[in-house]
């Protein structure tokens, strides 16, 4: 079953929560085979060349990315290729970093397709009318589950350099974080901007359990972690029992790679739909163009989710990415899902993405 952290570590952590980082601890839970466990395939029966990959694995092996963690292959539908590092286990709990946001935005679409949220144009404060916003702006007011989703919340928002920022500030705050994200001043309309938010993740995570009746973390639970058979995880939680949804999940990298062919099935997993394929389809629309860069490369941004441009009409790869080297890759041409883990400050936290553009992609015949 989910692990909960409760607030005082939480603040105990606060000082490397640094771009929602949750820690390098990765907590590990027992390590007993379960049923429907990934099964290892040869490559050569999922369309890899052998030699190819046997030269990825060997310049993994060779200390070439010394961050990196975990190395993870799954193409259609089976696991081709699984590598740890270090002292690194399958069995081990990693912080996902802000890929827990692109899991919130799956848990949105749940929530979406039962009738839960009518409307992502519902201004946020409708649902926490407890809270006295008699002085809030209009802007604030006008603040919707669209803009949270696509970082266009127009809050006076950033997150580097951490120390003193807003981030910072959530992450420490003991009492509400849901009272904290409604009282932050905004800069601007929302909708203007993408601007980077973690809070608006927090936030959002507060929205869902007003929208559900039960709390975020149960409803990911029942609705999306049990129909995956995804059992071990944990997750950080702030004041108020509320899940860290902008960053402080923990998985296993083989249950990172049960979302990532989640996504590839357009939201079905064992005959059953477990997201709707259109929220998958409108999440994965650029909501945002060239939003950020991955190394060199553009992207754009949906609903918490990366797009980045693979060439050719409608070829798209769909990102998941958590500072310091968490990703989940989606390449819905090639039937691949690609999961790395790592605990890279600055350099190379980027390197799966060259890895798999360049090297992995090349190895299908």
């Amino acid at each position: 079953m989910p692990y909960r952290v409760g607030a005082v570590l939480l603040l105990l952590l606060a000082t490397v929560l640094a771009a929602c980082d949750a820690g390098p601890t990765d907590p590990a839970l027992d390590d007993h085979p379960r049923d429907g466990e990934w099964r290892l395939v040869d490559p050569v029966d999922v369309g890899f060349d052998p030699a190819r990959l046997e030269t990825l694995r060997s310049r993994l092996r060779d200390g070439s990315y010394p961050n990196l963690y975990s190395f993870l292959i799954v193409r259609k539908g089976e696991l081709a290729f699984e590598e740890y590092f270090g002292e690194r286990k399958p069995t081990e709990l990693h912080s996902m970093q802000s890929v827990s946001k692109s899991i919130a935005s799956l848990l949105v679409g749940i929530a979406v397709e039962a009738g839960a949220i009518r409307s992502l144009d519902q201004p946020v404060v409708e649902l926490f009318p407890e809270y006295d916003l008699s002085g809030a702006s209009e802007w604030k007011r006008s603040l919707t589950l669209r803009h949270l989703l696509t970082m266009r919340t127009g809050y006076q928002w950033y997150e580097s350099p951490y120390a003193g920022s807003p981030l910072e500030k959530l992450n420490e705050n003991s009492q509400d974080w849901i009272r904290f994200m409604l009282e932050w001043p905004m800069a601007e309309p929302p909708g203007q901007r993408f601007n980077y938010n973690t809070g608006g993740v927090v936030l959002l995570a507060g929205a869902l359990a007003r929208a559900t009746g039960m709390p975020a973390d149960e409803f990911a639970e029942r609705y999306l972690f049990d129909p995956l058979g995804i059992d071990q995880l944990l997750w950080i939680e702030g004041p108020n029992g509320l899940p860290h949804m902008g960053g402080g999940l923990y998985m296993r990298p083989r249950d990172m790679a049960r979302i990532g062919q989640l996504v590839l099935n357009k939201g079905r997993w064992n005959g059953r739909q477990v997201v709707d394929a259109g929220w998958l389809e409108a999440s994965m629309k650029p909501a945002v163009r060239d939003a950020w860069k991955f190394g060199d490369r553009p992207v754009d941004y949906g609903y918490l989710w990366w797009i980045a441009d693979l060439g050719g009409r409608d070829a798209a790869v769909y990102i998941a990415a958590g500072s310091r080297g968490q990703w989940i890759m989606v390449v819905p041409e090639h039937e691949l899902v690609v999961v790395a883990t790592g605990w890279e400050y600055v350099d190379d936290w980027v390197a799966p993405v060259d890895l798999v553009f360049d090297e992995v992609i090349s190895a299908i015949r």
